[in-house]
């Protein structure tokens, strides 16, 4: 019964992801703390339902920013890290998982969160297996929460981690082409923010071509691209990169062409890259592993 409820619940967070049906969300939320109550059968499937109750919790609370769903994603965050088994296979995503809900009460200067956050991402990058194919998302989520850090403590040297992080995403996801767009986002918009900070005009250099190439690339239909191209063209500065990269922009974003129109209006911080959408946490049904960035918000 727990496994048929928390399957339903990630089904029901998928029609709200396609649908933007806020009632479809909330259904999933009521099931998945129906699916962690009623689950009695051990530590494993338990894990599962409050990995995925915490996903949903997560998406509820970036919809309607009620501080409790974001307690209470936290909460069902490091449930399932603690119930998971050291040698288990979803262990490194979950750890990922809850990451990334740190990082959102970091955002909110939650005394703690931010270092909290770094320390899970690098226990799930140390723990991944070199193929396994959700790493790059593992590293990205790790240049994330040093990004993050970086905002709450003002640290040059997070940045600079967060950077190199970001070049491993970008190196481990060769293989996929359409998830190295996300990937390389996320370095070219934290070496426009180094480059800035530190009057750089290598890194501006290399932002411009970083962004400019993917800008300019095929995405193939990706879910995510037309967030990213419309975040840059709105955030990127007219002083720096501006001038190289909306004209390419324009073209791929045009009126009509699709774009997102409720975006966050500006970047959150100096230090993080702007792109919210790169580094999804990982949502499966119960017994199933998908690969990150094929969906958003995946979880184990």
């Amino acid at each position: 019964m727990c496994g048929r409820l928390t399957n339903l619940a990630v089904c029901l967070l998928s029609v709200y992801e396609t649908t933007a049906h806020a009632a479809s969300l909330d259904e999933a939320v009521r099931v998945g703390r129906r699916a962690v109550e009623q689950t009695n059968s051990g530590p494993v499937p338990l894990a599962t339902a409050a990995t995925n109750l915490g996903n949903v919790l997560l998406t509820r609370f970036e919809l309607r920013s009620a501080p409790y769903d974001l307690d209470d994603s936290v909460a069902a965050a490091r449930r399932a890290v603690e119930l998971t088994p050291a040698d288990s296979p979803f262990r490194v995503a979950r750890l990922s998982n809850l990451a990334n809900v740190l990082r959102e009460k970091a955002f909110r200067g939650v005394e703690g969160a931010a270092d909290e956050s770094v320390k899970a991402a690098e226990l799930a990058v140390g723990a991944a297996e070199p193929g396994d194919p959700m790493l790059p998302g593992f590293w990205s989520n790790l240049g994330l929460a040093l990004s993050t850090r970086c905002d709450v403590h003002a640290r040059g040297e997070d940045l600079d981690r967060s950077i190199e992080a970001f070049r491993e995403a970008v190196r481990t996801a060769e293989g996929s082409e359409q998830d190295a767009l996300m990937y390389r986002s996320n370095l070219g918009m934290a070496l426009r923010q180094r480059g800035v900070a530190n009057d750089s005009p290598a890194d501006l250099d290399e932002a411009i071509a970083v962004l400019e190439a993917v800008t300019a690339a095929d995405w193939g239909g990706h879910p995510d691209s037309a967030p990213f191209l419309w975040g840059w063209g709105t955030r990127t500065p007219a002083g720096s990169i501006g001038p190289r990269i909306r004209p390419i922009w324009r073209r791929r974003c045009r009126p009509g062409a699709g774009q997102p129109r409720s975006l966050d209006p500006a970047p959150r911080s100096s230090c993080r890259p702007h792109n919210r959408w790169a580094i999804p946490p990982w949502r499966t049904v119960t017994g199933l592993r998908r690969r990150p960035a094929t969906a958003p918000r995946s979880s184990c």
